[in-house]
């Protein structure tokens, strides 16, 4: 097969989200400076009233088309006009799939959703395109949220409806080679060099910050462990500030970490900013400091790998991260990184005082870490591996 043009699916917030959108942005990117044809098609409405990103249901990101599956971008409040717009996005769908799929197509599926899942694959059979399934997850992540239909269909069914996995670490491999012989390519993080220039850094703030970027939660991040290291650090370099992009699971957890912070005495140097664009976030990373990922031990950390470290890698700026999943093979402490261990708050204040105390060294240290993603996470090789592993390999 000829791959000619790629379709990337996803219930995923486009052009802008978090470190999700961020993947099938740099997919995109890297797709199209390969001569290839792009289109993501958005599953569902993903805009909130309350907080709306992007209006349009059709448009152009940085050369990558987008459409939704939808007669808008916004979610209703009235719980049955939603199921009604599910519906009509299904047979929109339909539509969007017969008119573009066919047999150059290579459609990518960046979803947990089964209905239209199935509605893919159909019109795939029908007209003999390619569907792979972008996996950066176990799938156990997954069922926590899904009712018992679904999580059969999930279990039983969903994986097994690809021609290809693409996955983005090796023991995710390992898991889908023991479950199943459908062929897969492994394709680590992916990040958009370009997006971190050297000529993009400002500093003019003048502010020494240490930043972290993600979810806001314990279990998947380490935040707690992040916020008491920090208290400690600060005691002695008080000219340091730390500042979480992102939002919390719930209200209640956003509450909680205020609380912590107050307890700790640190609530004039910690900043909860929120969720902000894709373009604050590259600005802000690029003008840190230190940049931090304590991320503890967990099924997610064992079997995926954080989009967001090799944004930091790409910076050139000092990253820390903690020694989970498949880190280890990628990068190595005090030579491109600084590696705490997981779930350790000791272990982890010492490498923000390494750091801070002797910051020349590290700001080679993080040279040597941008040099690490332009060899293993370039979006533009990691894409040129995709279509011709697919090339030579499905004809």
């Amino acid at each position: 097969m000829k791959v000619k043009k790629v379709l990337i699916f996803t219930s995923e917030s486009f052009p802008y989200g978090m470190a999700a959108t961020n993947r099938i942005i740099s997919y995109g990117k890297g797709f199209i400076s390969n001569g290839i044809e792009t289109e993501v098609i958005c599953l569902q409405r993903t805009e909130y009233k309350e907080n709306i990103k992007n209006k349009y249901r059709e448009g152009n990101f940085d050369g990558i088309k987008y459409t939704y599956a939808s007669s808008s971008t916004v979610k209703s409040r009235y719980f049955i006009l939603r199921r009604i717009h599910n519906i009509t996005s299904q047979l929109l769908l339909c539509l969007i799939c017969l008119k573009r799929i066919n047999r150059s197509t290579l459609s990518i599926y960046y979803s947990s959703r089964n209905i239209s899942l199935l509605i893919i694959w159909l019109v795939n059979k029908l007209k003999k395109g390619l569907l792979f399934k972008e996996e950066s997850e176990h799938p156990q992540v997954y069922l926590h949220n899904q009712n018992i239909i679904s999580r059969f269909i999930f279990k039983k069914i969903h994986y097994k409806l690809f021609d290809g996995y693409l996955l983005m670490t090796k023991n995710l491999i390992s898991y889908f080679q023991s479950t199943s012989a459908i062929p897969s390519i492994h394709i680590p993080m992916t990040v958009e060099l370009d997006r971190f220039k050297s000529e993009r850094k400002k500093n003019n703030s003048g502010v020494n910050t240490i930043v972290y970027t993600g979810v806001l939660s314990d279990h998947k991040d380490g935040i707690n462990i992040l916020l008491e290291a920090f208290a400690r650090v600060v005691k002695n370099h008080s000219s340091y500030r730390l500042h979480l992009y992102g939002n919390a699971p719930s209200a209640a957890v956003l509450k909680k970490y205020h609380q912590t912070v107050d307890q700790l005495k640190i609530s004039d140097l910690v900043e909860f900013k929120g969720k902000v664009t894709r373009e604050v976030i590259t600005e802000k990373i690029m003008d840190a400091k230190v940049l931090v990922l304590p991320r503890p031990e967990s099924l997610q950390a064992q079997h995926g790998f954080p989009t967001k470290l090799g944004e930091y890698l790409a910076t050139g700026n000092p990253t820390l991260v903690t020694r989970v999943g498949e880190i280890p093979e990628y990068l190595t402490d005090n030579q491109d990184c600084y590696m705490a261990i997981p779930g350790n708050v000791d272990s982890l204040e010492q490498k923000m005082l390494e750091i801070i105390e002797d910051y020349p060294k590290a700001q080679k240290i993080g040279c040597e870490g941008r040099k690490i993603a332009e060899i293993y996470f370039n979006n533009i090789t990691q894409t040129k591996k995709i279509i011709e592993t697919i090339d030579n390999s499905f004809k």
